[in-house]
């Protein structure tokens, strides 16, 4: 939960910035909205706050990614050439090693989730009550027996074209009238003493009936669960107080359109006479009575009704547009979700090699640098985005080269005593002990000395996966914000090696020497494992490279499962290896 409750936190600020600018270019453009518009603008533009929550899958583009490894550059003496018969001479060694880093939640982002959790709780919690109280009062609802108000209501009904199953009933518990219940609606009114005259009942009727019309209640029992989710969030409160005030005053420009604007002022007194009597919790969908300043906004509305003419309608239709279409274009900045899955290029191949995983859930992917083929196993585990574990200290280590941090020949780093689970990190390391034993303080030295400004534009200068690094400078890469797909790993990996990456040569062959593992009877392998333990499962992860003399390939895997290791899923691509007759 840390790294999508973190997306969640950062996509507030953006969703902070957006519905900062709605409100503002609607108070703008208000003069050009009529109510009916104005309104349906807000409602578009709740997709912003469900947003954070819909699945985004950015995509490599299959064309340019065919193009790219088009242009791979093969090793010397390009001849096709058969790969070696009976079997693999790259085995399983000392380099096998597993260092297991725990994906568990920082401190802060955990106790800021549960802050956020017990106050969503809390308002959630007061709307389910404010819902049943409003059960309750339609339940205890007095049915009219005045021939004179049901005749009304039946009138009113048919002005309003409202086809619904909406019933009437009298309230000694409330002061202004309101409308309850989602599938069986009912208005009630409040039961006084006081008679009100006809035209008045037939604009409080009209209203409630545009209420239920315009499915205002159950857009507000959405707002409730919304305001829920973002009870943090100010600008969300206003947004939303926004559309709750709007939906008052769409309903009072079609009461008018109803009866007539001529009797706008007629109107007004009727609204003014509910005015700011005590209103139930916001679950209810309308009220008369209303807050002051809403009130004086639907008065200002009201005694300024006019019919609209077809210049106005295009006008306010050209505002909607202008206000609308941004919203249409946030998905990827919003969602926490985002960015999570890449395409597989035209032309892969996939295969069953299930058999190799012994029943766990895993993939594979191979790029056969000669003949420029992928071979994939589980597509959708191929290109779903992960986390890359200690993988990704191949590139924190070119990185920490390129900014002078170290060199091949100055890179020891003092232990500095802190007792760790393995007895080969509480010691001394240079670059090549480090990338060997995956010592994790090394590389999180090494990134902190290249700091977090400069480290972001390093990952987005490869195109590293999500390219996030908002999980913090020493998390980002342990199952944090952090992702990369496999088939990303496989196309890196070929950059680096194929000289793709505009890096100086010398830090790149000194990466390339750290990560080399065996180098026997005319074939080399390199590669880097990673082990993330999440408590209730855990995976494993292998990427590299095999160099014959004929021929290279590139390769990545991985494994989840209980008590799942790195060397599992080194096993696992060595045996896969081996039976297609590679290296």
């Amino acid at each position: 939960m840390q790294p999508i409750f973190i997306r969640f936190l950062l996509s507030n600020l953006a969703l902070a910035l957006f519905l900062s600018a709605i409100l503002l270019m609607k108070r703008l453009l208000r003069a050009s909205l009529s109510p009916a518009i104005a309104h349906g603008i807000s409602r578009f533009s709740l997709i912003l706050l469900i947003l954070p929550g819909v699945p985004y899958h950015g995509s490599l583009n299959a064309g340019l990614l065919a193009g790219f490894l088009g242009q791979v550059r093969l090793p010397g003496g390009s001849a096709a050439g058969v790969a070696p018969a009976g079997g693999s001479t790259v085995r399983a060694s000392d380099w096998m090693q597993d260092y297991v880093v725990s994906a568990a939640a920082g401190p802060l982002p955990a106790a800021l989730f549960l802050v956020w959790l017990a106050g969503a709780a809390v308002l959630v919690i007061l709307a389910i009550r404010s819902a049943c109280r409003a059960r309750r009062l339609g339940k205890s609802a007095i049915p009219p027996d005045d021939p004179e108000l049901l005749r009304c209501f039946s009138a009113c009904r048919e002005l309003a074209e409202y086809k619904g199953c909406a019933r009437l009933g009298y309230s000694p518990d409330i002061a202004s009238p309101m409308v309850t219940g989602l599938l069986r609606p009912m208005i009630l009114l409040p039961l006084t003493k006081q008679r009100i005259s006809g035209p008045e009942m037939q604009g409080i009727l009209l209203h409630e009936l545009y209420h239920l019309k315009h499915h205002d209640t159950a857009v507000n029992g959405a707002a409730c669960l919304l305001r829920a989710l973002y009870w943090f969030n100010p600008a969300v409160w206003l947004f939303l107080r926004e559309l709750r005030t709007e939906a008052e005053i769409h309903c009072d420009a079609a009461v008018l359109r109803s009866i007539g604007t001529a009797r706008n002022a007629e109107y007004g007194r009727t609204v003014l006479s509910f005015a700011l009597k005590k209103e139930l919790p916001p679950w209810v969908s309308a009220q008369m009575g209303s807050g002051r300043e809403r009130i004086k906004r639907r008065i200002l509305s009201i005694a300024s009704c006019r019919e609209e003419t077809r210049r106005s309608k295009r006008r306010g239709i050209f505002a909607a547009l202008l206000l609308c279409l941004p919203v249409a274009a946030t998905l990827p900045c919003l969602s926490v979700f985002a960015a999570e899955r890449v395409e597989l290029p035209a032309g892969a191949h996939v295969e069953d090699l299930s058999a190799h995983f012994n029943g766990r859930e895993g993939a594979f992917v191979l790029y056969d640098g000669m003949n420029r083929q992928f071979t994939v196993y589980n597509e959708q585990e191929s290109t779903r985005r992960s986390s890359p574990a200690s993988t990704c200290k191949i590139y924190s280590l070119l990185f920490a080269l390129d900014a002078g941090v170290i060199d091949e020949r100055d890179s020891l780093q003092p232990w500095d005593g802190t007792e760790y689970g393995y007895e080969s990190w509480q010691q001394d390391h240079d670059l090549y002990s480090a990338i060997e034993s995956s010592v994790n303080w090394y590389f999180q030295q090494l990134d902190e000395a290249v700091g977090a400004a400069r480290l972001q534009r390093y990952y987005a200068r490869i195109g590293y996966g999500n390219m996030d690094l908002s999980g913090g400078i020493r998390e980002y890469w342990q199952g944090s914000s952090l992702k990369i797909s496999l088939l990303e790993q496989v196309c890196l990996l070929q950059q680096l090696y194929g000289g793709e990456l505009d890096f100086a040569p010398e830090d790149i062959q000194t990466v390339r020497r750290a990560i080399s593992l065996e180098s026997r009877d005319g074939v080399e392998l390199s590669g880097k494992t990673g082990t993330l333990d999440y408590g209730a499962y855990s995976e494993g992860c292998f990427v590299g490279r095999v160099k014959t003399t004929e021929n290279e390939w590139f390769f990545a895997v991985s494994v989840s499962g209980e008590n799942v290791m790195s060397s599992e899923a080194a096993a696992i691509a060595l045996s896969i290896l081996a039976e297609k007759g590679i290296g």
